[in-house]
């Protein structure tokens, strides 16, 4: 069992059944038990302050993901692509990222890739 979210008109039935799932599941360790309007989950913030909704952002985690680009991977630009994008190299070798550089490519890759998924 993982990650659950029990809601009920009385909140002693949502105290009752959490209760019982740690003292099933709660053995080795504590659960972890969130209470509230808001909260926090891989990366997502899930509001339920306004009545018969819920609203998912993930504004803090599109900012992480900004603050870890390296420099030259921040600004501006008129348009998504780059005007050589397209155009291709056939005289010169081609430039191999370093392993770091690597590193941070499939990090900051797998980051977009998984806001894709959950936006």
């Amino acid at each position: 069992m993982d990650d659950l979210k029990i809601s009920h008109s009385d909140p002693a039935v949502v105290t009752d059944v959490i209760k019982m799932f740690q003292s099933e599941f709660g053995k080795e360790a504590p659960l972890t038990i969130m209470c509230g309007k808001v909260h926090e989950y891989l990366g997502m913030k899930i509001n339920f302050s306004a009545l018969g909704k819920v609203q998912f952002t993930m504004e803090e985690y599109v900012k992480g993901v900004i603050d870890e680009a390296p420099d030259d991977m921040k600004g501006e630009s008129p348009t998504p692509v780059p005007n050589h994008l397209f155009m291709v190299n056939t005289t010169e070798s081609p430039i191999m990222l370093d392993s770091k550089e690597s590193e941070m490519f499939h990090h900051i890759t797998a980051r977009l890739l998984f806001l894709c998924k959950c936006a």
